[in-house]
């Protein structure tokens, strides 16, 4: 889709585990924060991570993690860790080849579209586009309205900045999961620290790749931590791998990943772990 200039003619304008529970609670609450209070507050969740070992044994060892491989929708949204649940594309998909964003999303029986306030994707979609990127927010939910269309499901509304799950104009994710499984919401289980989630098992490599990067340079840029991204305080890049699927198993998600790393100076790392076996297919195992 090629988006123009809008008009209103056009479009309408638009251990430390219960510390960890209060940092999610009161980040959302937050409208200007200040960005080395907000990292401080992080803090204890990624130290219990290097003490356990990393990201394998810290999920494992929550006593709640299944509860973060079930949707309560199948609503597309932006990767933005401010816009949980459902599925997740950039800019609800508005960087991607629209044919290949029509099959991926048809194929996840996506039921919905939402846009967003402030999307870093719109906005690197407007600069590559040419248009006036002070009205790419307006891009976005022409984009979603179009995707919606083609797709056949319901445009969900555009979510105000003010409603977004994160402190406005700030992002706070230290984290991007790069979700092998397709049902994943890091959301739904307290202890997990907050990130953008990249739904990887719904788009090809390449475009998921590309989402990497862009969660990435937005950790790293002005809207995040900056300088406080270091090779010893990295961004983490999260594979969540399926069990049951060798093609999307942590160790095949992280190799996709060099890349990234290679380039960022020491600054991102990977660190996955793979979705915990369901008790009951234990049992059933067992039997």
């Amino acid at each position: 889709m090629s988006v123009e200039q809008p008009s209103i003619s056009q479009e309408e304008p638009i251990e430390e585990a219960p510390q960890s529970r209060v940092i999610l609670k009161e980040h959302a609450d937050l409208p200007h924060p200040n960005p080395y209070e907000e990292w401080e507050k992080q803090a204890p969740v990624f130290e219990s991570i290097k003490k356990m070992g990393g990201m394998e044994q810290f999920a494992h060892a929550l006593p709640d993690i299944e509860e973060a491989f079930h949707l309560e929708d199948h609503c597309v949204r932006c990767m933005d860790e401010g816009t949980p649940g459902g599925i997740h594309l950039a800019g609800s998909g508005i960087l991607m080849d629209e044919a290949k964003a029509v099959e991926a999303m048809r194929a996840a029986h996506a039921d919905g579209v939402y846009s967003h306030d402030g999307c870093g994707a719109a906005a690197l979609y407007a600069k590559k586009m040419g248009l006036d990127a002070s009205k790419s927010d307006e891009y976005g939910v022409i984009w979603a309205k179009h995707l919606a269309e083609l797709l056949d499901v319901p445009y969900k509304g555009n979510i105000e900045k003010k409603k977004m799950k994160r402190p406005e104009d700030f992002h706070y994710a230290r984290v991007a999961y790069y979700d092998g499984t397709g049902s994943f919401d890091p959301t739904r289980v307290a202890d997990l620290p907050p990130g953008f989630v990249i739904s990887r098992r719904l788009i090809d490599a390449e475009a998921a790749t590309s989402e990497a990067d862009i969660a990435t340079s937005i950790a790293t840029g002005h809207h995040g931590y900056s300088e406080l991204i270091t090779a010893d305080e990295p961004f983490y890049i999260v594979p969540v791998g399926d069990p049951s699927d060798p093609n999307f198993s942590v160790e095949k998600l992280s190799k996709e990943l060099d890349e990234i790393v290679a380039k960022s100076g020491g600054k991102v790392k990977v660190m996955g772990f793979t979705k915990p076996v369901a008790k009951t297919e234990q049992a059933q195992e067992a039997a």
